[in-house]
């Protein structure tokens, strides 16, 4: 008698249990099923998508998820990787002298091609290397064959900055061609040039220059304008630097350099 007593406790206390459980799921469903019928009945569609984001939302929240955002068909994640701080700084104001030395940041620089000197706060070339159309190059080791170089040019000699340098010959180089009122993104190849692109000179004495390069990418930035071209040539080099044609390349000032290493973004 106890032991048919207890197990009839126990099936009602599990029934009794059922039931709240159907109630609570009931009580849950309700506010949907309500939130859908309104929602249907709403024939405007701004009207409707407003209303069912506001009653789907009280009627039943939402946990906070972690999944990737969602865009049409394909789910992605939003990965944002800002601009690098500049590997090389170099604004060249420091004393005046007859050599580069070294930069703000980073490494000294070596003039390969030409006498380079500290002037009144900006770089120069003070003496033509006198080979005629042979370039004048300063450089110095950003460490890596990506990257982005970034300067502030005074004058409208024919100069710029070259990246992916190996020596006089073998080179990539974005410079201003006066003559033309065009900028030129070139690379020589055994002391043969080879143009890639050209851009128009914003025909001002100061100019804002960048020139971006990663893997078989380069993209040359000319005051508003950009143009991107694709080539592997020296895409192993590390050496970037300034460069300046000519004996009127002593009228080029390089008021600022940057240079970031690696691909980077913005």
């Amino acid at each position: 008698m106890d032991e048919r007593d207890g197990s009839g406790e126990e099936t009602a206390a599990s029934e009794g249990s059922s039931r709240r459980g159907t109630r609570r799921a009931i009580a849950t469903a309700i506010p949907v099923l309500v939130a859908i019928v309104v929602v249907a009945l709403i024939s405007d569609p701004a009207q409707r998508a407003d209303t069912a984001s506001t009653a789907f939302a009280s009627a039943s929240p939402p946990e906070p998820s972690t999944a990737p955002i969602s865009t049409g068909a394909t789910a992605t994640s939003i990965v944002i990787v800002p601009r690098l701080e500049p590997t090389v700084i170099d604004d060249f104001d420091r004393d005046d002298a007859a050599v580069l030395g070294i930069a703000d940041s980073g490494p000294s620089w070596d003039a390969v091609r030409g006498t380079w000197a500290i002037d009144h706060g900006a770089a120069v070339v003070s003496e033509s290397n006198g080979l005629g159309a042979l370039r004048n190059l300063a450089i110095l080791d950003l460490g890596s064959g990506d990257g982005s170089v970034a300067a502030t040019i005074t004058g409208k000699a024919i100069c710029g900055v070259v990246v992916r340098y190996s020596d006089p010959f073998n080179f990539v180089i974005l410079k201003r061609v006066s003559l033309v009122g065009l900028w030129s993104l070139e690379q020589n190849v055994a002391g043969a040039t080879q143009q890639l692109t050209i851009l128009d000179d914003p025909a001002t004495d100061v100019v804002d220059i960048r020139l971006d390069f990663a893997g078989e990418e380069l993209t040359a930035y000319v005051g508003g304008a950009s143009a991107t071209v694709r080539t592997g040539f020296n895409r192993e080099q590390t050496l970037i630097g300034m460069v300046a044609e000519r004996a009127e390349s002593t009228t080029c000032r390089w008021d600022s350099y940057r240079a970031w290493a690696g691909a980077v973004d913005g």
